[in-house]
């Protein structure tokens, strides 16, 4: 497996070089499911201006094609959301990427690897190998917190198989629940990065995975569903469903291209006015690129419909648009 080091300068607020006795290691995934948030992005990112403010590292980033190294295991970070507690000073941090363009499983199995790698080199015991929540209680790592595509159960039994000599147990059935317009949560969410992967190879426009069933996922669905010669009727079921993992991974669109305008920062404390959000929110993500103050200021109220704390719009080389919500808690989305 690819490892590419790529390390935070020395002397950035987020690498503070202090030891790190590697009592853990600390799972957690990106919570980005934008097209192209892989981690070379996301090591663009920690290496900019954002990251070093809040300030926010960790040691690896981990896709389903490379693996990136942001700092020395033996060097402290900032990623548990515990302080100075054992999770940000004595753990080791992975970020799994979970971009709707990726390959969710496989960037669980190459995570896998790495953790027995990391295990075997520095005797850390499975019963410490851990999930962000353990340290501060932030629902991280989402995806294998919610079973997508599979739970942490069966995640830390591949770490063992790895590390033990044992065979894994076969990767479970995946659920095929029936979706159609209004539903919510992260089947949803699954439907919409699989539904991303046949609009990629059709040179289509992609949608923004939230979790929320709208008007343009049902269109998607029914877009597909009219390509494989299924019933077109909007509603995911297990035929539906059966497709759509069927589907071939394709990264081959085209990134849009970076901006040289210097950023662009939009805030709000107040409530938005209601509107049809997932039209506006597509748009905003997917125009990453789009400098102009007034779109932004047009778009605000649908971004903030579900994240209604405040919206920064930072067109630079890494970051263009990051999102946080009521707890603080923030999605950097990277196009």
């Amino acid at each position: 497996m690819q490892i590419i080091q790529d390390f935070i300068p020395v002397g950035r607020r987020n690498r503070p070089r202090r030891a790190n006795k590697k009592l853990a290691v600390t799972v957690h995934d990106t919570g980005n499911t934008a097209v192209g948030a892989g981690a070379a992005a996301h090591a663009r990112y920690i290496k900019g201006d954002d990251a070093a403010s809040r300030p926010a590292s960790w040691h690896y980033t981990v896709d389903d094609k490379v693996i990136y190294q942001h700092l020395p295991e033996d060097e402290d970070a900032f990623h548990a959301g515990d302080g100075g507690g054992d999770g940000n000073r004595h753990s080791i941090g992975i970020e799994i990427c979970v971009n709707a363009d990726g390959n969710t499983a496989q960037a669980y199995e190459n995570t896998v690897w790495l953790i027995a790698d990391i295990m075997r080199r520095n005797k850390i015991a499975i019963g410490n190998v851990v999930q962000h929540n353990r340290w501060s209680g932030k629902n991280c790592p989402h995806m294998l917190r919610a079973g997508r595509p599979y739970g942490w159960d069966t995640f830390i039994g591949r770490v063992k198989a790895l590390t033990g000599g044992a065979q894994p147990e076969p990767l479970p059935a995946a659920s095929a629940p029936t979706l159609r317009l209004g539903a919510r949560g992260d089947a949803v969410l699954e439907l919409q990065m699989l539904l991303n992967h046949f609009l990629a190879g059709k040179n289509l426009t992609l949608l923004s995975p939230d979790g929320a069933f709208g008007q343009l996922t049902e269109t998607a669905l029914r877009r597909f569903q009219t390509d494989k010669s299924l019933t077109v009727d909007g509603v995911c079921g297990a035929k539906t469903w059966e497709a759509l993992r069927k589907l071939p991974v394709d990264t081959s669109h085209p990134k849009p291209e970076q901006p040289a305008e210097s950023a662009v920062i939009v805030q709000t404390e107040a409530e938005p006015a209601p509107s049809p959000a997932e039209a506006t929110v597509d748009n905003a993500i997917l125009a990453g690129v789009i400098t102009d103050r007034k779109y932004w200021l047009n778009v605000l109220n649908g971004v903030t419909q579900a994240h209604p704390v405040y919206v920064k719009v930072l067109l630079d080389n890494a970051v263009d648009l990051v999102i946080a919500d009521r707890d603080g808690e923030e999605s950097v989305w990277i196009t």
